[in-house]
């Protein structure tokens, strides 16, 4: 009864579907941030192979990566700020997968959930960047929507 209640008000249905996405999400940067921590900074080799970046040691990067993965987490689960961990996930989630589309012809090992989970910048890799950048612009358009109704 409660489902089909949901299904015949769009109301609920994005807004059950908004507190899904975020706590997947939340999720999904705890556990990729908390595993890399687990695994030491010799985990994150996706960072060391881009150019740019070289200005400043490995180490560096692979703390800020975790430490925005967490304020990523945090922020979806606080209900008032959740647009700005939405933002930020897309950003992120833009950034791989144009790393991605770069590394496609030889992949390498991507360190995103540490040494843990051994995954590989190759199509899974866009797959799951493109699926979560789909969540992250749900939260954001279904933020987005709901502010301006209230």
């Amino acid at each position: 009864m409660r489902c089909l209640v949901m299904a015949t008000n769009p109301s609920k249905l994005s807004r059950f579907l908004t507190t899904g996405a975020r706590y997947v999400l939340a999720g999904v940067f705890l556990l990729s941030g908390t595993l890399k921590l687990y695994a030491g900074p010799t985990a994150n080799s996706l960072l060391s192979h881009i150019k740019w970046l070289s200005f400043l040691p490995d180490p560096f990067w692979f703390y800020c990566m975790i430490a925005v993965e967490f304020l990523i987490a945090s922020l979806f689960l606080i209900m008032r700020v959740h647009i700005i961990a939405a933002a930020l996930s897309c950003s992120m989630m833009l950034g791989a997968i144009v790393t991605g589309v770069h590394f496609i012809e030889d992949p390498i090992p991507c360190g995103c959930f540490g040494d843990i989970l051994e995954s590989r910048t190759d199509e899974f890799f866009l797959l799951r960047s493109m699926m979560l950048l789909t969540l992250s612009l749900i939260v954001l358009r279904s933020t987005s929507t709901l502010r301006r109704i209230a």
